[in-house]
C-alpha cells in the first residue's frame, strides 16, 4: 500500500463514494472515507479531524462545494481540497481555483484522481518541510543550540531595546561579558559532548542572576544585560558571579573548576548602542584577563585599541595609493563535480609596521570615514582586472568581492560597477558581490531596493554568513540573490556537534527550496567535505581545499591542484 488516507467527502451519492473508494484501492491506497452531505455535518466533521484531504461534489441538493471551500478557509484547515464532480464550466472552475481549491477531477475521469491526490499531498508535505526549516533557521539565528540561551543576535536586539527604555526613563543600564578562562583546553580534554554539558551547567548557574537577560555570545562567552543598573550595581553583580563560580562543576565523576573574566560597560557613560557597548565590554574583559582581577569596568584611558584604529585611519588612503592593499584569492569548488567554479577576492593590507592585516582590523575603521567607498572601488576594479585577464586567456573564473555595510546604500557604486564591466568587456555574471546577512537586515527595505538595482547590472549576488543575522523570513523569498553562504561557525562545529549538522542540512534544504545555490565556507578537513557533499551542498571553500592565495600563487595552484577548473579540459591557457 502506498499510503493510508483519511478523507472527508462531501457527496450525496453513496454510489459515487464507493466508486472513488474502489479507485483508491486499485491505485494501491488504503483509505477511510467519511461522507457528509449537509453544511452542518461538514462543519461538525471538520472539528473531528484530522483529515488528509477533502473531496467535494460541486452540486448537492442541500449544499454546494464552493460553500464548503469557504468554510474550510474560515476554519483555517490547510489540507488539499479537490472537487470530484460532473462537468464544471470554465467560469466555475476558475472561481473555485481562485478561492483556494487544489484541483478538479471529473467523475468521468476517476483515473486522474490518484495522481492528482498524490501531487497535492506532496505539495502539502513540501510546504510543511519548508515551514519546519524556516522555524529551525529562525531559532538558530536567535538562540544558541547548545544551551538554548539567546545568542549574540538576540543580545544586540535586547540591548537596543533596553537602551531605548533607559533613555525614555532617564535611567542607566549595564552590560557584563563573561569569559570562561581556558575553556578550550577543558573542552579538548573532556571531549565536545561533555564540554557541551559543562556549558549548560555554566548557563544554569549564571541564570540565577537574570534568566531573561542572559545570553551565550560565543564559544566561551556569556553576557548579562542589567536594566536600571549603574556601574556600582554592575560591579556588585560581577562579584557575586565570581563567588558563585568558585564551587566546582560536576561532569560525571569529574569535578571541574573554572575561572571567569568579566568586562563591564555602562549606558550612557561608555556607549549608546548595542555595538558600542559590546565593543567596550570586550575591551574591559580582555583587560580583566590580562590583569587577573576577575572583572574590569571599561575606561577610555585603558582602551589601547583606539590609538591603533586612529593610526590606521590616517594611513589607509596612502596605503591604497602605495599599493599596500592586495586581494588574496580563495578557490571555490563544486562538490558534485570536484571542479573549481570561481574564487573569492579577500582584501588584505600589507602594513609596513604591523604585517598582513585582515579586513576585520581595518574595514570597520574605513566605515567611519569616506574611505569605505574608495576601498570598495579599489576591490571591484582589482577583481575585474584579474577576471578580465583570465577571460582573455579563455578562462571563465568568476570572482566574488565583499561589500561592507556602508556600501549597501551607496548608489554610486552601482553606476561604478556598470562602467567597470563595460570597460572590461566581460560577462557581468563573472562578478559576484557578497553581502553579509547581518549588515543587510539592519535596513531590510532599503537593502532590498539596493540589491534589486544591483542585480539589474547582471552581476551575481551572494548572501554571506547566513545564519548569523536572520531577521524576517518573508524577505528571503524576495531577495534577488543567487547564492547563500553558510557561516563558517556552523560548518566548523558540524563535525562534532549533531545539532549543527541538523542546522546545516536545514539551511541547505531551505535555500534549495527558495532556488538558491548553497556555498559552505570554513571547510577544514575531508570529513566535513564529505558530509556536505552527502547533504547536497553545492559549493565549498576552506583551507582543506585551498587557503587564500596572493595573485602570484593562484595560477600555479590552478595548474597543479587536483581540482580542475569547471568547463576547462586543458590548463594551457594559464
Amino acid at each position: 500500500m502506498r499510503k493510508k488516507l483519511t478523507i472527508l467527502y462531501i457527496e450525496d451519492s453513496k454510489t459515487d463514494v464507493d466508486l472513488v473508494y474502489s479507485r483508491f484501492l486499485s491505485e494501491g491506497f488504503s483509505c477511510q472515507i467519511t461522507r457528509v452531505d449537509t453544511q452542518e455535518a461538514f462543519k461538525e466533521q471538520l472539528t473531528k479531524g484530522p483529515y488528509d484531504l477533502i473531496l467535494a461534489d460541486y452540486y448537492l441538493p442541500l449544499f454546494d462545494g464552493l460553500s464548503a471551500l469557504f468554510i474550510t478557509k474560515e476554519a483555517n484547515v490547510k489540507i488539499p481540497f479537490i472537487f470530484v464532480t460532473g462537468i464544471l464550466s470554465e467560469e466555475k472552475l476558475v472561481e473555485s481555483l481562485k478561492n483556494g481549491a487544489t484541483d478538479y477531477v471529473s467523475k468521468n475521469r476517476l483515473d486522474r484522481l490518484a495522481p492528482v491526490v498524490e501531487r497535492a499531498l506532496k505539495e502539502v508535505d513540501d510546504a510543511k518541510k519548508r515551514t519546519e526549516a524556516e522555524a529551525m533557521v529562525k531559532r538558530m539565528a536567535y538562540y544558541d543550540t547548545t544551551t538554548s540561551l539567546p545568542n549574540r543576535n538576540s543580545l544586540e536586539t535586547r540591548i537596543d531595546e533596553v537602551v531605548v527604555a533607559s533613555m525614555r526613563a532617564g535611567e542607566k543600564m549595564s552590560l557584563l561579558l563573561i569569559n570562561i578562562e581556558r575553556f578550550r583546553e577543558v573542552n579538548q580534554a573532556l571531549g565536545y559532548n561533555l564540554g557541551d554539558q559543562l556549558l549548560m551547567q555554566v548557563g544554569k548557574r549564571l541564570a540565577v542572576f537574570s534568566q531573561d537577560m542572559l545570553s551565550r555570545v560565543g564559544g566561551d562567552e556569556f553576557s548579562l544585560v542589567l536594566p536600571k543598573t549603574a556601574e556600582d550595581g554592575a560591579t556588585q553583580v560581577a562579584e557575586k558571579i565570581l563567588a558563585g563560580m568558585e564551587e566546582p562543576f560536576q561532569i560525571g565523576q569529574i569535578p571541574i573548576s573554572l575561572d571567569v573574566n568579566i568586562g563591564i560597560s555602562c549606558f550612557p557613560d561608555h556607549g549608546t548602542t548595542a555595538k558600542s557597548l559590546i565593543q567596550q565590554a570586550e575591551v574591559a574583559m580582555y583587560l580583566s584577563r590580562e590583569t587577573h582581577d576577575g572583572y574590569q569596568v571599561y575606561s577610555f584611558d585603558q582602551d589601547r585599541h583606539s590609538p591603533f584604529r586612529i593610526g590606521l585611519m590616517g594611513e589607509m588612503r596612502s596605503a591604497i595609493d602605495r599599493g599596500e592593499m592586495f586581494l588574496a584569492y580563495q578557490p571555490k569548488v563544486r562538490l558534485q563535480t570536484k571542479t573549481v567554479v570561481g574564487v573569492e577576492g579577500l582584501i588584505r593590507w600589507r602594513h609596513r609596521e604591523h604585517g598582513i592585516l585582515s579586513p576585520n582590523q581595518f574595514i570597520p575603521v574605513s566605515e567611519r570615514t569616506g574611505l569605505v567607498r574608495h576601498i570598495a572601488q579599489w576591490s571591484l576594479s582589482t577583481a575585474l582586472r584579474q577576471c578580465r585577464a583570465w577571460y582573455q586567456a579563455d578562462l571563465k573564473v568568476p570572482v566574488a568581492v565583499n561589500f561592507s555595510a556602508r556600501n549597501l546604500f551607496d548608489k554610486s557604486l552601482i553606476v561604478y560597477i556598470h562602467d567597470l564591466i563595460a570597460r572590461a568587456g566581460i560577462p557581468p555574471s563573472l562578478l559576484e558581490i557578497e553581502i553579509t546577512e547581518s549588515h543587510m537586515i539592519e535596513n531590510l527595505p532599503r537593502s532590498l531596493n539596493f540589491l534589486k538595482e544591483l542585480k539589474q547590472s547582471g552581476v551575481r549576488l551572494c548572501l554571506d554568513d547566513f545564519g548569523t543575522g536572520y531577521a524576517q523570513m518573508g524577505y528571503m523569498k524576495e531577495l534577488p540573490v543567487d547564492d547563500v553562504k553558510i557561516d563558517r561557525s556552523f560548518i566548523i562545529a558540524m563535525k562534532e556537534n549533531a545539532k549543527d549538522r541538523i542546522i546545516v542540512r536545514s539551511i541547505i534544504d531551505l535555500a534549495h527550496a527558495l532556488g538558491h545555490q548553497v556555498i559552505a565556507e570554513g571547510v577544514e578537513d575531508p570529513v566535513i567535505l564529505e558530509r556536505l557533499t552527502e547533504m547536497g551542498c553545492d559549493v565549498a571553500q576552506g583551507h582543506y581545499i585551498c587557503a587564500p592565495l596572493p595573485l602570484e600563487e593562484v595560477n600555479p595552484w590552478l595548474m597543479t591542484s587536483p581540482w580542475k577548473l569547471e568547463g576547462v579540459t586543458t590548463r594551457n591557457g594559464l
